[in-house]
């Protein structure tokens, strides 16, 4: 396994501290003390929040592209794939999506495209197998909820056969 860069430790740690803590919480100072480094080595990398946070935008924008890859690859399709993941997503991608939707409820115009791009790119793959984009924009809002409720602990629905059968009820032909 290769060992993380200060720089992928500190865009991490800012990440878990925005989620755990929030934006006021999540300084410089705390982003050092987390990793066990200097202001200065986190300063080497980050000269202010706002890099830091551009560098966190980044992160999430890569791991969610390459989400958006898995979705059209995967065996079960597009669709099962994404509401499956989105109960139980890679801790990765779920913690930096967290911390994203964290700045961009403060406002912050690139977190919010960032999502947004994000959202869009995942209805673009769910697109081309489903062709009703109601459908599409549904499948999104529950696979936000889902989502949502993994997040405090409440498990709407389990199982792939559960799954199996919401996705077979969203994309029904009537």
């Amino acid at each position: 396994m290769v060992k993380a860069t200060l720089r992928e430790r500190a865009v991490r740690a800012y990440a878990e501290l925005l989620v755990e803590q929030g934006q006021r919480a999540a300084t410089l100072g705390a982003v050092a003390q987390r990793i066990s480094s200097s202001k200065g080595g986190v300063l080497h990398h980050f000269a202010s929040m706002q890099v830091l946070g551009a560098a966190l935008i980044a992160w999430f924008t890569d791991l969610a592209a390459r989400d958006a890859e898995r979705m059209r690859e995967a065996p079960e399709g597009p669709v099962l794939f994404h509401l499956r993941t989105s109960a139980d997503e890679d801790p990765e991608l779920k913690l930096a999506l967290l911390a994203v939707t964290r700045l961009a409820m403060s406002h912050d115009a690139a977190a919010r495209q960032a999502l947004k791009s994000a959202h869009e790119r995942w209805g673009d793959v769910l697109a081309e197998t489903v062709a009703d984009p109601m459908a599409v924009r549904a499948i999104l809002l529950v696979a936000t909820g889902l989502s949502a409720s993994a997040d405090v602990g409440v498990d709407l629905i389990s199982g792939v056969e559960a799954l199996t059968d919401l996705r077979d009820w969203l994309i029904a032909d009537d």
